[in-house]
């Protein structure tokens, strides 16, 4: 019984371990000249606070950029990029961010983009759709 009960802890201790908590947030701002986006993802590994990596890309177009269907390669004019990637305890950010996005959809109160884009100063690297609310 007593074998039993050490294999269940030490089991109980490995899941623990083992459990992440992710963090996203996305956000939209939109002026008359400009549309911004900010990417926030985290991750924390559970039971370690000071476990935590994750980044946040910022990117603000000119307005006529953010089209249905229009693939916006950076670096490019009109668009600002810059991404800052947490490895607790510390934080850097650069803006060297190259690589494509590709505008998917538009709405009053949602953007859509894919993203495959780059940061070579900081070796780091997102691909994927992101989905941003608001105004």
């Amino acid at each position: 019984m007593a074998m039993k009960q050490a294999l269940a802890a030490t089991m109980a201790a490995v899941v623990v371990v083992a459990a992440a908590c992710t963090h996203v947030k996305a956000t939209r701002w939109v002026t008359d000249a400009r549309e911004t986006v900010v990417y926030r993802h985290e991750r924390m590994w559970l039971p370690f606070p000071d476990a935590v990596s994750g980044f946040t890309l910022r990117l603000s177009f000119d307005r006529s950029l953010v089209v249905p269907g229009a693939e916006v390669r950076l670096p490019q004019s009109g668009v600002d990029a810059e991404v800052r990637v947490l490895r607790a305890p510390t934080y850097s950010s650069a803006q060297d961010v190259t690589g494509t996005i590709r505008i998917v959809d538009r709405e009053p109160g949602a953007l859509v983009i894919r993203v495959d884009v780059a940061s070579p100063s900081l070796r780091w690297h997102h691909a994927g759709r992101l989905r941003f609310e608001g105004q």
